[in-house]
């Protein structure tokens, strides 16, 4: 059992040809060592796969009748991307390369199990996606389709291939451009689904580039030096190396390999790893906060975990998580063990933009607690402008009887900036009272009832069928001050409200009060909802206090809950600890 409560899922790999021979039968071993189980599938059986290691017909995958060899190599890698691709489709569940060395079991988790090689690249000898995952119909299809020409080619590759085509050459998989079908394929289909915030670092399952490969032949370069506390597998690269098994020199991590069976001093790392792993401490550090109610349900979640509050740090090596909300200054440079990070709050802009960042993962905090919360507000928002409350607030205090005329929620059209988990749930629950609703984003995001626009180029076109504003967006270098003049002249004019209104729950930074203040008192905006601010607490001499048609709240749209975040949080390191995936950790270089 993984963590003693998961089963460790099996790893399936493909052979063909005769026997495996040293290197890739120790990498297989090395598995079955950690105790993951191992399925080879294989169109003849090696005499060489090590004892623990299950054989199994590759045929009953993939036909031997549709078995190739890629034209200009010779080599039967393009196959191999192709039966892994049809093997996860049939719900196996994780994949691994002949050459992947194991350090700890893989688990599967959501099923989503893969890394980048590269800042840009994501490789696939360490795969898992669900069966139903819309990733592997284009993988597939470049293998089923007649003279396919795929998106993710190289252009030129693009325009020979379609230049034969025309000339009424047929090609398949076979004739493709070396690479088509592997990193450069998953990487382009990955991204383009939303999936690629899946991918772990580099570390996990590629902490040697390719480019340092052959420093594994070398007696001199220590292998060990560069496994991290959360690397599960080495990719050994077998194509750069395999030149030099000839005249393998001893003492090499290659050489330890095949004569030890470990490519380093196990022993030693693994002391070492313990002692990271021991790293299970929690900080907490939420600068204005009461963090004593984020510690005691943490007590009571996971009572054998040391819990500190900052100032304290006490034995900053046992400290593994760190629990943030706008925390001091060089926090984590005190923190050497640190294994992860969760925001405590829906932004995470806060952290993305310090420069004591440790390489570790950022995890937002994403609970249905904190979306209901947001949800409530936003509809109560477009509620108080849509019904006017604040006008009817007014005549109650002048005890004044007027019925003012109230337009469906059919007429009123709502666009919401930012569809993520916040506003699509808030696009949901708007969208079923029968408002007019439409999102706005850097993706294509689909939701049954709510149009979809995207992308810098549809942002004009979005404002302009826009009556009430909701803007849930992160704050990034690219949406920085996005809530300007220049904006909100863009927005409906013909709308029944008497004109566009702001409501603004995602982040100070997002908006220019000045630019606010201006269009309020212009006419360019008839009202607006502010949670956020430039400047938090509000001053108290912001002109935004005494407008009636201005509602201010203090930033407590969502605020987050400690009883209801906790036990996702508690799982979530817990799962950590069992080798599976965080989730919801932040992109870097998206800022969220």
């Amino acid at each position: 059992m993984a963590g003693g409560t998961e089963p460790i899922p099996t790893c399936h790999a493909l052979w063909i040809g005769g026997n495996l021979g040293p290197v890739a039968a120790a990498c297989l071993a090395s598995f079955v060592r950690r105790g993951q189980p191992v399925t080879l599938h294989c169109y003849d059986s090696p005499k060489d796969a090590p004892s623990g290691v299950t054989l199994a017909d590759a045929a009953a995958v993939i036909a031997t009748s549709r078995v190739f060899r890629h034209k200009a190599t010779g080599s039967y890698a393009i196959f191999a991307d192709y039966f892994r691709y049809e093997l996860l489709r049939r719900g196996f569940g994780l994949w691994i390369d002949c050459d992947v060395y194991c350090v700890k079991p893989i688990g599967l988790g959501d099923g989503h199990v893969y890394g980048w090689q590269a800042p840009d690249s994501i490789n696939n000898a360490v795969l898992g996606l669900p069966a139903n995952s819309p990733a592997l119909t284009p993988l597939i299809a470049t293998f089923t389709t007649q003279s396919p020409i795929m998106p993710w080619y190289p252009l030129q590759a693009q325009q020979n291939l379609a230049a034969a085509k025309r000339a009424g050459a047929v090609f398949g998989a076979a004739d493709l451009p070396w690479g088509a079908t592997g990193p450069l394929a998953l990487t382009h289909v990955l991204t383009t689904a939303g999936l690629a915030r899946h991918a772990r670092p580099h570390r996990v399952f590629y902490p040697i580039p390719f480019e340092e490969a052959d420093r594994l032949l070398s007696p001199e370069y220590d292998a060990a030096a560069a496994i991290a506390p959360d690397t599960l597998a080495v990719h050994l690269w077998n194509e750069k190396i395999r030149r030099g098994l000839a005249s393998l020199s001893r003492g090499s991590p290659i050489h330890r390999l095949i004569s030890r069976g470990e490519l380093y001093d196990e022993a030693k790392i693994g002391g070492a790893m313990t002692s990271d792993s021991q790293a299970r401490g929690i900080l907490i550090a939420a600068t204005g906060w009461n963090q004593e109610e984020w510690a005691a349900p943490i007590r009571a979640a996971a009572p054998e975990r040391r819990i500190v509050l900052w100032p304290e740090v006490g034995d900053a090596a046992a400290v593994g998580y760190a629990l943030v909300w706008r925390p001091p200054a060089d926090l984590f440079r005190r923190l050497p063990n640190l294994r992860a990070i969760f925001s405590l709050g829906a932004g995470v802009d806060h952290l993305v933009f310090r420069d004591d960042l440790p390489d570790v993962p950022i995890v937002r905090v994403v609970d249905p607690d904190l979306t209901q919360r947001m949800t409530e507000w936003v509809t109560l928002q477009v509620l108080m402008h849509h019904r006017r409350q604040r006008t009817y607030d007014a005549q109650q205090r002048r005890r004044e009887w007027r019925e003012l005329a109230q337009p469906a929620a059919g007429d009123v059209r709502v666009g919401i900036m930012g569809m993520g988990v916040l506003g699509r749930d808030a696009a949901a629950m708007l969208a079923r009272l029968g408002f007019d609703v439409a999102g706005w984003s850097r993706r294509p995001v689909a939701i049954d009832g709510v149009a979809s626009f995207h992308g810098p180029e549809q942002l004009g076109a979005f404002l302009a069928r826009t009556d009430i504003l909701v803007v849930l967006l992160p704050l990034t270098a690219e949406t920085r001050g996005i809530l300007d003049m220049g904006l909100f002249r863009q927005l409906a004019r013909d709308g029944v409200l008497g004109g566009p209104v702001l409501i603004n729950a995602g982040r100070g930074g997002l908006q220019v009060e000045g630019d606010i203040v201006a269009a309020l008192d212009a006419g360019e905006l008839a009202g607006a909802s502010l949670d956020v601010f430039e400047t938090e607490p509000l001053p108290a001499g912001s002109p935004l206090w005494g407008r009636e048609n201005v509602i201010v709240t203090p930033h407590c749209a969502a605020a987050s809950a400690a009883a209801a975040l906790v036990p996702g949080i508690v799982r979530q390191i817990e799962a950590f600890e069992r080798g599976e995936r965080l989730v919801n950790v932040i992109d870097r270089a998206a800022g969220y």
